[in-house]
């Protein structure tokens, strides 16, 4: 259970402080970081197949470009999220170690699988990242023995293929920088840091131990 202030103005409306309300951000914040952490899994697969066969599954054409990208850019993607997630594995082990030994509180944070997660600037990365896999397979341009057949967008949504074909190259090139950035952040970031400005121990002090001191227009909530 943790205490939250709640205060009363001089019309009687109850709610939060400000302190309160910070919490509860922090909160929905390192429940976004577990999600992107527990995403990394599936990546393995979803996102070479997804690279591969992606044009595909939303109706549009197949060609030999499917055959070359599953031989060529779907074997280093896959291993790229293979190394990205043992990576993020030690990464909360050796911190949940850490600070499980200066901090029992902070347990239910780091001593479990259940609640590893990765930084913020590397969630808010593979949020970008995912987005631009889905995008550049609207653009992507495929063919066959028969000559070129456009991609999603021309063939759906009547674009040009030269306006086409840019965006695919601008996607595949944000895609590749993405990964770079993915691997500097994972090695280099705290899985526990929540905002550039709150380090590891003082987030995990305000969460557990801080608690507001009552006074004539503060009462006690409590949420499970």
């Amino acid at each position: 259970m943790r205490i939250v202030a709640v205060e009363r103005n001089h019309n009687g409306v109850v709610g939060l402080n400000n302190e309160g309300t910070q919490a509860m951000s922090h909160d929905r914040l390192f429940l976004f970081q577990k999600v992107m952490f527990w995403s990394l899994g599936p990546a393995i697969l979803v996102v070479p197949v997804w690279m591969v066969a992606g044009r595909q599954l939303i109706g549009g054409p197949g060609g030999w470009g499917a055959v070359i990208l599953m031989w060529t850019v779907a074997p280093m993607l896959l291993l790229h999220h293979i190394v990205l997630l043992e990576v993020m594995i030690r990464s909360n082990k050796r911190v949940g170690n850490h600070v499980n030994n200066n901090n029992r509180s902070s347990r239910r944070y780091c001593g479990s699988a259940g609640d590893f997660c990765v930084s913020v600037r590397l969630a808010n990365t593979l949020f970008i990242y995912y987005a631009a896999h889905f995008f550049l397979q609207l653009f992507m341009d495929d063919g066959g023995d028969q000559g070129a057949m456009g991609s999603w967008a021309f063939q759906y949504l009547g674009l040009k293929s030269s306006i086409s074909d840019t965006i695919d190259a601008c996607l595949a090139v944000m895609i590749l920088v993405l990964l770079v950035v993915q691997m500097v952040f994972a090695c280099m970031d705290d899985p526990i840091l929540l905002h550039p400005h709150h380090d590891q121990e003082q987030y995990l002090h305000h969460h557990h131990h801080h608690r507001v001191p009552t006074t004539t227009t503060t009462e006690s909530s409590s949420f499970v």
